[in-house]
């Protein structure tokens, strides 16, 4: 278990007027609890029997695993760990409980206060994803029994238990360190323990607002309406080319791999736009938390890197193909390929995240973006300061995204050089290697839309105007490269009609040639 410990200090932000003062005092009131009584003590007797039982429950489980040899299998333990999940969990909440339950005076630092919020949360989320491992333990066991210790090796669980520690405390202590960063203006809690959500609503600064709904007037609800129209487009087309590639076997190549992986990542970036927007037109006031706002600009970020990362990952795949074809089998290999997928997402992921670590360290004064959804350039204009830090590493960013495109350039150059001297080539061309180049024409026109959008000088453009350059990179990817793909390359084309049409007869389908 990580031990993380966060120190909360006051912001004090030139030209930013809360409605209340930031708190003097560092500590946090619980009045969640009633007045002293005979229910405060029958409560804190049965919280106390329950959390001697949990312990004991939970340290037999340990002890029996532990000492018995025969056990050290994969099944238990994996539930060895959620019984040191439990008893860590319990720990973080129970015992401060029952203390406040023999007190009049319920208070918590806020110093304690996040550690408690960061406990609870790793408690809850290592459960689940120790039951995912427990899961997955289980669909080998059943269903792949001969494999199972293969499978299921020493190595390999100790890299699940890697996974489901690293990720919720990392994304955790994310969340725990944004929150950590807001000026407090309360000081009480409605509740029994401290919780991110808690926290947040006694900060000065709780929402940052995006003031352009309210400007759309008596159109909102028919934007809303072609709105969701185009979301639930773009679901049904990605989706259908991700289920066709998937149910085919015959399609279970590298290139349809690397299409399937860019449909879902367009699935992945207009998730994190889409049902915010949705429920936003619905409202009076647009107003995102500023976590939400992070988290948001993260996966909008990172959809739109990964779209470039794996559009390079395409363009080396039909290089390969094209110019070396009696080596691409043995170039792109199964594990090559996973190796390619992997840092194709890797990549931007990290970048990503590197990007808004440095933002997040700066203390927020305002409250207002000037856009349909959230952004880096945009909450760094929220903030106190200026740092130069960012500034440089958003230079390495737009570098390495420069290289991913000088990449891509002169794979498709050398493959027009061959192609074009033979008519078979140019077919070749046209059937496999056009919907690349339109797919990257297409990302790239989205991309000069919003660095149109982020210029000073796009204020004095229509507000229309500025809403639909900054929409296009959330809706000409994902939508346009489902239909680029599906009606330009004729096995994917074949085989969606062939199944569609075996669908609405039911008879028996033959594998497309």
């Amino acid at each position: 278990m990580l031990i993380f410990y966060v120190t909360l200090t006051s912001l004090s932000c030139p030209g930013f007027s809360p409605s209340a003062e930031p708190v003097s005092n560092f500590t946090l009131l619980f009045t969640g609890y009633g007045p002293q009584g005979p229910t405060q003590y029958g409560v804190l007797f049965i919280t106390l029997l329950l959390y001697i039982g949990t312990i004991v429950s939970n340290v037999a489980i340990l002890l029996v695993i532990y000492f018995d040899s025969s056990l050290h299998k994969p099944m238990y333990i994996f539930l060895f760990n959620l019984a040191i999940n439990g008893v860590l969990g319990s720990t973080a909440v129970c015992p401060k409980i029952m203390a406040n339950l023999l007190k009049d005076n319920n208070y918590i630092s806020v110093e304690g206060c996040l550690t408690q919020v960061l406990s609870i949360n790793i408690y809850a989320s290592c459960a689940y994803a120790i039951f995912a491992g427990m899961a997955y333990d289980r669909y080998v066991c059943i269903c792949k029994p001969l494999q199972y210790h293969s499978i299921m090796t020493p190595s390999r669980v100790k890299v699940l238990l890697a996974l489901i520690y690293i990720l919720p405390v990392s994304l955790l202590s994310v969340q725990v360190y944004l929150t950590s960063r807001l000026p407090l203006c309360r000081h009480t809690i409605n509740k029994l323990f401290c919780d991110n959500l808690a926290i947040v609503n006694l900060s000065c600064v709780k929402d940052v607002i995006g003031n352009l709904y309210g400007e759309l007037g008596r159109n909102k609800l028919l934007y809303f309406f072609l709105t969701l129209v185009l979301y639930m487009a773009i679901i049904t087309l990605n989706v259908t080319l991700i289920i066709t590639i998937v149910v085919e076997k015959s399609l279970h190549e590298p290139m349809y791999i690397f299409l399937s992986s860019l449909c879902a990542n367009g699935l992945y970036g207009t998730v994190g736009f889409y049902p915010k927007f949705l429920m936003d037109l619905l409202s009076d006031n647009a107003v995102i938390s500023y976590a939400m706002c992070v988290t948001q600009t993260y996966i909008i970020y990172t959809s739109a890197m990964c779209e470039i990362a794996i559009l390079t990952v395409m363009a080396y795949d039909r290089y390969v193909a094209i110019c070396r074809p009696l080596q691409y089998h043995s170039i792109l290999t199964p594990k090559s390929i996973l190796r390619l997928l992997l840092l194709a997402w890797f990549y931007p992921l990290s970048m990503a995240a590197v990007t808004l670590i440095l933002t997040i360290r700066l203390p927020i004064c305002g409250s207002y973006i000037g856009k349909l959804f959230c952004d880096n350039p945009s909450i760094l204009k929220q903030a106190c300061y200026s740092a130069h830090a960012n500034r440089l590493w958003s230079i390495i960013v737009i570098v390495g995204q420069i290289l991913q495109a000088i990449l891509i350039f002169a794979s498709y150059a050398q493959i027009v050089h061959i192609c074009m001297g033979s008519s078979k080539g140019r077919t070749k061309f046209t059937q496999t290697c056009l919907p690349h180049i339109l797919a990257i024409f297409i990302s790239t026109l989205a991309v000069l839309f919003d660095v149109l959008y982020s210029w000073d000088g796009s204020a004095e453009l229509p507000l229309h105007v500025r809403n639909a350059l900054g929409l296009q990179f959330l809706i000409l990817p994902p939508f346009c490269n489902p239909l680029v793909y599906g009606l330009q390359l004729p096995r994917i084309r074949k085989t969606f009609f062939q199944k569609l049409r075996c669908s609405r007869t039911k008879v028996a389908c033959k594998r497309p040639p």
